[in-house]
């Protein structure tokens, strides 16, 4: 998704007007700057890397309407690199590229030191209507999948697509936090807001992430209009204090599915997410087995390995052989964990098992008692 356009430049010696690119998707922003020859380019990029560079007037075309701002907010030169050099000194190959994408410029790429630009929205014609609206990434797999929620006195469409969620509706900042939260959980996936429409402005977030997280399915298809309503009504209703709380305790369960991350520090991330919502100030058994809905000795084994990871930071094979072991010898009776396998795999097995458990007690706080195994295709105890 990328906006082009011009901007003016404030700074004498420079063109009046130059060619400036937003691309949303990559969170990049570019300018270009005419060079008379390509033995320039070092010495430009010198000039200005890693130094403001004042832009102003900013006008970009859509097809429907044209968007404007009148001022970049603080930014930095952060990279330069050559727009191509046409080796044609013709002067119409300058300016269109005939039978080639390059022209004679440097690319500056400009990093905010703020995540947010806000353009004024002039639509063409009448015909285009602007209702508000945000957008969302999609880390989950549902797709083409639409339906109204209700959000304090506000009815809110929410429609899925592959890669954004749409929600249309007038929305406080709380809400749309609340609407974040709830999307990240039920994808168990960093969900970030990319773009908002409140006419007659438009919205464009330059800090969100784009890290590969869970990937499957948490509730069906089905279910997803319902429990995406049961979360919205719980944290809408919590106090301030309260919803910031529930909030963390969804970014670390989020963060236990991150796949660019050791095992090791995705059990510690869910782990932190379970002591927050089970209600004590010290992980307990006997607190866990009923949160949980396990044995109690398999409680005691969860609290083992939380002890061992935490407290000493060895790898979890270790933790989870050792604390086998000192349960095993002290006669407390295991269930679920009555045997593991001392081979490569158990690491893997105690996480999964382990992200089933807690993914499922979180979800039934929030009166969701049925939802996807977590990990379906994969075996744990």
């Amino acid at each position: 998704m990328k906006l082009t356009g011009t901007c003016a430049l404030c700074r004498s010696g420079l063109p009046k007007r130059v060619p400036i690119e937003f691309d949303v998707i990559e969170q990049t922003i570019k300018i270009w700057l005419p060079l008379s020859q390509m033995q320039e380019f070092v010495m430009v990029g010198q000039c200005f890397k890693g130094k403001r560079l004042p832009i102003t007037d900013i006008q970009v075309v859509t097809p429907t309407a044209q968007l404007s701002c009148s001022r970049l907010p603080p930014a930095f030169v952060s990279s330069t690199s050559g727009a191509g050099f046409s080796l044609d000194d013709g002067e119409i190959n300058k300016i269109i590229a005939v039978g080639d994408n390059r022209i004679q410029a440097i690319s500056l790429q400009l990093t905010l030191y703020q995540s947010k630009i806000v353009f004024g929205i002039a639509p063409f014609s009448p015909a285009v209507q602007l209702n508000p609206e945000t957008m969302y990434t999609n880390h989950g797999i549902h797709l083409h999948e639409r339906f109204d929620i209700r959000l304090g006195k506000k009815t809110l469409n929410v429609r899925y697509s592959p890669k954004h969620v749409f929600i249309r509706g007038r929305t406080t900042a709380t809400d749309r936090e609340i609407l974040k939260h709830a999307l990240s959980l039920l994808s168990l996936g960093p969900e970030q807001q990319v773009t908002q429409l409140s006419p007659p402005r438009l919205t464009l977030n330059y800090a969100w992430s784009t890290t590969k997280s869970y990937g499957e399915s948490v509730v069906d298809r089905n279910d997803l209009p319902t429990a995406f309503q049961s979360i919205v009504t719980h944290l809408s209703s919590c106090t301030s204090i309260q919803r910031e709380r529930r909030f963390n305790e969804i970014l670390h369960m989020v963060t236990g599915f991150q796949q660019a991350v050791y095992v090791e520090h995705r059990l510690t991330n869910l782990l932190k997410a379970l002591e927050s919502f089970d209600g004590t100030r010290t992980m307990a058994a006997n607190q866990l087995s009923t949160l949980l809905q396990i044995d109690l000795g398999d409680a005691k084994f969860i609290c083992g390995i939380r002890n061992e990871l935490i407290h000493k930071g060895i790898p979890l094979k270790e933790a989870s052989v050792n604390i086998h072991a000192d349960l095993t010898r002290k006669g407390v009776k295991l269930k679920r964990f009555k045997s593991i396998p001392k081979t490569e795999a158990l690491p893997w097995r105690v996480y999964i098992t382990f992200s089933r458990l807690i993914v499922e007690a979180f979800f039934r706080q929030f009166g969701i008692n049925s939802i996807q195994t977590v990990y379906a295709h994969m075996k744990g105890f």
